[in-house]
């Protein structure tokens, strides 16, 4: 699992989202679309993030937009080789959970992490997470994560730093769906929280991040948004989407 050392620096349903620089905003939600990008290292990276979880002696994950020319879209690629990483966006002042609570994505898996399985600390890799957190002190988050041998539904709790860093984390997906094949998910984030740790958070960030030191192996995966939504959005379970 990616360490998140530092936190805090359209439409499925038809429900209209304003759509433009590295983000859309209305009343019925926020959207995330890596539209705005800028050069790093080489490459279109998505502006307003900053690459966290680095580990000394581990190659860095790799994030980078590459553009759709089916859909024109902007489509976050994350890949890892024999890596670790992450990057995050400060979006607490986007987005009230209190009114938007459900968070909701586009992603798909090209090339898994071989036999990582995140109930196993030496094989907790994984080839695409989606991280909603918030802390000083004590950092708390939530992972949705893409596993390899991990069963659907599967979930546990990890903690760093003498328990000063604590991660949920929840298994969507695994190596059950297609290399390929795109899929929409979603959570009620803040009743995950809340269930989880007892508050809705106010202030927190959203992080991404795709890795494979242990297993010494490689991944690759992409994301193509990420929404929140009021809950009258929610559906009742993931569904596979069409696009290239």
């Amino acid at each position: 699992m990616i360490k998140i050392f530092t936190m805090l620096a359209g439409s499925v349903l038809g429900i209209i989202l304003v759509t433009g620089a590295a983000a859309g905003e209305a009343k019925s939600g926020y959207r995330i679309d890596f539209s705005r990008t800028e050069t790093r290292n080489g490459h279109d990276f998505p502006k307003g993030w900053a690459e966290k979880g680095t580990k000394w002696g581990v190659p860095n994950t790799r994030f980078y937009i590459r553009k759709d020319r089916k859909t024109n879209s902007h489509i976050l690629v994350v890949e890892a080789n024999k890596a670790t990483g992450a990057i995050l966006y400060d979006i607490y002042r986007h987005v009230n959970l209190s009114q938007t609570p459900i968070m909701r994505w586009r992603w798909r898996v090209k090339e898994l992490p071989v036999g990582a399985d995140g109930r196993n600390k030496d094989k907790d890799d994984q080839a695409l997470a989606v991280y909603l957190g918030t802390g000083n002190l004590i950092r708390k988050s939530i992972a949705y994560r893409w596993e390899t041998e991990t069963p659907i539904g599967a979930s546990g709790n990890v903690s760093y730093g003498s328990g000063m860093i604590k991660v949920a984390w929840f298994c969507l997906q695994n190596k059950t769906v297609p290399a390929g094949e795109w899929v929409i998910s979603q959570r009620n984030v803040a009743e995950d929280f809340k269930k989880i740790y007892g508050e809705i958070p106010q202030k927190f960030v959203v992080s991404i991040g795709g890795n494979s030191q242990y297993t010494q192996s490689r991944a690759l995966g992409e994301l193509d948004y990420i929404e929140f939504l009021p809950a009258a959005a929610a559906v009742s379970r993931d569904v596979a989407s069409t696009g290239e």
